[in-house]
Parts: C-alpha cells; structure tokens; sequence
C-alpha cells in the first residue's frame, strides 16, 4: 500500500467526526468571516480554503479542544493570505485586529456570537450612508482623520464628530437589538 493510499484511509476514518463538527458550525464560521471581510467579497473564497485547511489538519485536531475556535483561526489565516495577494487593494483588517477578534469570538459563547455577528450586519446596514462611508473610511480603508477630511470636504473636527456620532448610532442600536 502506497503513502497516499494510507493516508486517504487513514482521513477516511475522520471524516464523519469532521463533516458534524464543520455543518454545525458553519453558520458562525461563515459569519466570522464575513464580518473580518468588510466588503463581504471572497467570503466564499476564503471559507473553501479554510475547509480545505481544516480537513488536511483535522487529523492533529485535538479532540478535547474547541473546533470553533480553531476553525476561526484558520479562517484568519485564509484572510491574511488573501490580504497578502490583494495587497494593493487593501480593505481588510490589520493581523492585530484578526488576532484580537479572533480570540475574543472564540472565547465566546457560539449563540450569542451568531447574535451579535448578525446584529452588528444590520445595524451598520441601517446607518445613513454619511455614517456608513465614515466607517467604511475608518476603519476599512484605513483612512487617517486628515484623509477623511479632505476626501468629505470638512474640517478635522467635524469629522471628530461625525464619527462619534457614527459609532454611538451603531452602540446604541446593538445594545437596543440585545436587550
């Protein structure tokens, strides 16, 4: 028996464990990516990956650990080689960013993820769209205040506070959506 043939058995055996871990969690997996993409462009993309990353790992998946939690860490990685082929376009999130999300999803409970992943979705869908784009500058693009300034025509302050205003919108609308 060859080394590749071994091998597939061997993965063979894993395979029920892996599909229930990965279909009972793919919603949040799903969701977890969309909300670290802020375009929502390649989410798909990434996810195949990131599957395909998990079944030629699964193996040295240790049981007793948390499937979630190691799945969003291979989803942040997808991510930053995404963000490394596109890096001239670059719309995602800082690796510090990924890294500290990353860790603070996984060490909450899957539910109220899928909760506040979708209530955030929806609030910031909900934002006017002056709000929306100074987000979107902010901390999708990157912007730095001066930029954001000159690119809306005001002054520092003004866009102080609009983004002030911006982010208590979004605050106070998850926080009403919790309750």
């Amino acid at each position: 028996m060859t080394e590749d043939q071994t091998e597939n058995i061997e993965a063979g055996k894993y395979l029920p464990q892996f599909l229930h871990l990965y279909n009972s969690n793919y919603r949040r997996m799903f969701l977890y990516a969309k909300t670290l993409i802020p375009t929502g462009e390649n989410v798909e993309d990434v996810l195949q990956e990131a599957s395909l990353a998990m079944w030629t790992k699964f193996p040295r998946f240790r049981q007793d650990s948390d499937f979630l939690a190691w799945a969003f860490g291979m989803i942040r990685i997808e991510i930053l080689r995404l963000k490394r082929r596109n890096w001239k376009n670059p719309v995602y999130f800082d690796e510090e960013y990924l890294e500290l999300v990353g860790q603070n999803l996984a060490e909450k409970n899957a539910e109220e993820i899928d909760l506040k992943l979708v209530t955030l979705q929806d609030c910031s869908q909900k934002l006017p769209p002056k709000f929306r784009q100074l987000i979107l500058d902010r901390y999708f693009e990157k912007l730095d205040i001066n930029d954001i300034a000159r690119k809306t025509k005001k002054t520092v302050a003004a866009v102080y506070q609009l983004l002030s205003r911006a982010r208590m919108l979004l605050k106070d609308c998850v926080s009403q959506k919790m309750q």
